[in-house]
C-alpha cells in the first residue's frame, strides 16, 4: 500500500511547507473517462492528424460556424460560468465563444467568479433568472456548485460541465479533456526527460493545484502513479510537496522559496500543475540563479511561459487547444438548445457518481521548444514576435 501524506494547504498570510518526505496520492474523488473513436462522417473525414500540428481538422469537427445548420438560434441564451477569467487560457476561450455568438446570432451571457465559489453560485442564480436555455459551468468548487446544478435540474435547464466534472448531481454533458491524460502527460514527460536512477537520485518539488478543483486531485494521483516506483527505489526524493491555494503565482513563489531554502537549493525538478504556479516557481528560482537549470512543467500555454520555453528556461506546458475547446462547448450547447443532441460529437463518458455523463473530449498537446512554432504560432494562439521577443532573431524558427 502506498504511503499517504496530507498535503499542506497554502494560505496567503501563512505559507506552511515541509521537505524531504515521500508523498502519496490524495483522498479526493477520482474521475476517469472512457474514450472511444468518434464515427467519422462528413467534415470529420477531412480531419487531419493532430500530431502533425494542424488545428484545421479539429476546427472542422467542432467549429459551429463550419457549416452545421443549427436553424434559427436568435432566441437561444447560453449561460457560461467561468472560474477565473484572469487566466489567459480562459480569456482565449471566452473571446472565442463571444466571436461565435456574434457570428451565429445567439446570446451568450458570461460570468467570471474570480475563484469565489459564493460569487459563482450567485452568478448562476442570476443567469437562471435571465432565462438561459443551457448553463455551462467551469466550477470553482465542484462540491459547492451542487445546489446550483440542482436548481438548474429543477427548472429543466441542461447543465454542461466545462473543463471540470461536477460530481454527485445529474448533468447533461461534459466538454473538456480526458482527465486521465493531463497529470500523466506532465509526470511522464519529466521521467522521459530526466531519467531518474537510484545511482544518481534527484530532488523533486511537487506543486499541486487546490483540491477543490476536482481535476487537481486527479492529476496529483496520476503523478504519483507514475513517480512512486522511482520514490520507492530511491531515484526520486520529494523535497517539497504542497497544494497552492487558488493556483496563485505569489503563493507558489513563497512555497518554492521555502522548499529551496530547506534543501539548500539542491533541486532538479519542479512538477507544477499549471502555468500560474510554474511562474511563481520560476520567479523564486530566478532570484537564486537556478532558472534554466531545473526542469519545470506547466499547463495552459500562457504567454509568459511560452516565452520561457522559447528561451529554454521552462521545459514544457500543455495546451488545451483553447479555440477548439471553446468551439466544442458552443457546438454542444447549441445542439442541446436546438434539440439536435443526436448530432453532438460524443467521444467519451465520465462517471460522476450520479450516472454516466456523455463527454466531448478535446485532446490536449504537450508544448516544448521543439514544437512551439507549429502548435502555438501557426494556429494563432500567440504571435512569433511575442513568444520569441527575448530570443536572438537568428534563432527564430523558419517561417
Amino acid at each position: 500500500m502506498k504511503r499517504k501524506m496530507v498535503l499542506l494547504l497554502s494560505v496567503a498570510m501563512s505559507v506552511l511547507c515541509f521537505a524531504g518526505c515521500n508523498s502519496g496520492p490524495s483522498d479526493a474523488p477520482s474521475g476517469t473517462a472512457r474514450t472511444e473513436k468518434a464515427q467519422e462522417t462528413g467534415a470529420e473525414k477531412e480531419k487531419t492528424d493532430e500530431t502533425a500540428g494542424s488545428s484545421a481538422g479539429a476546427d472542422e469537427k467542432t467549429e459551429p460556424a463550419g457549416g452545421y445548420d443549427y436553424g434559427d438560434v436568435s432566441n437561444i441564451k447560453i449561460g457560461m460560468l467561468f472560474d477565473n477569467c484572469s487566466v489567459e487560457a480562459r480569456i482565449r476561450q471566452r473571446d472565442k465563444m463571444q466571436e461565435l455568438a456574434d457570428e451565429l446570432g445567439f446570446t451568450l451571457l458570461v460570468q467570471d467568479a474570480q475563484m469565489d465559489e459564493t460569487a459563482q453560485m450567485q452568478q448562476g442564480e442570476n443567469l437562471l433568472s435571465k432565462g438561459v436555455d443551457v448553463m455551462m459551468i467551469m466550477a470553482v468548487n465542484y462540491e459547492a456548485i451542487n445546489n446550483l446544478v440542482k436548481d438548474c435540474n429543477a427548472e429543466g435547464i441542461p447543465v454542461i460541465c466545462y473543463g471540470r466534472l461536477i460530481y454527485d448531481v445529474p448533468v447533461s454533458y461534459m466538454v473538456g479533456s480526458d482527465n486521465t491524460m493531463i497529470g500523466h502527460m506532465e509526470s511522464q514527460y519529466l521521467l522521459d526527460l530526466m531519467k531518474p536512477e537510484p545511482e544518481n537520485p534527484q530532488n523533486w518539488i511537487i506543486l499541486a493545484g487546490p483540491f477543490t478543483d476536482s481535476n487537481c486531485s486527479i492529476w496529483y494521483d496520476d503523478w504519483f502513479e507514475d513517480i512512486q516506483p522511482y520514490i520507492d527505489n530511491g531515484s526520486i526524493n520529494i523535497v517539497g510537496d504542497s497544494q497552492v491555494e487558488a493556483a496563485s503565482t505569489e503563493i507558489a513563489m513563497k512555497l518554492t522559496e521555502n522548499f529551496l531554502t530547506a534543501c539548500n537549493d539542491d533541486v532538479d525538478v519542479i512538477l507544477a500543475v499549471s502555468d500560474s504556479i510554474a511562474t511563481g516557481a520560476a520567479q523564486a528560482m530566478a532570484e537564486r540563479g537556478l532558472l534554466g537549470k531545473v526542469a519545470i512543467t506547466g499547463l495552459d500555454a500562457e504567454a509568459i511561459v511560452l516565452k520561457r520555453i522559447a528561451e529554454g528556461t521552462q521545459s514544457m506546458t500543455i495546451s488545451m487547444r483553447d479555440f477548439d475547446f471553446a468551439a466544442a462547448a458552443i457546438d454542444t450547447a447549441l445542439k442541446v438548445a436546438s434539440g439536435k443532441e443526436g448530432d453532438i460529437a460524443v467521444n467519451g463518458s465520465f462517471d460522476n457518481n450520479a450516472g454516466e455523463v456523455p463527454a466531448v473530449l478535446v485532446e490536449p498537446e504537450v508544448i516544448t521548444r521543439d514544437n512551439l512554432y507549429e502548435k502555438i504560432i501557426v494556429p494563432g494562439y500567440a504571435s512569433l514576435e511575442e513568444v520569441y521577443a527575448d530570443v536572438p532573431k537568428d534563432q527564430w524558427p523558419v517561417q
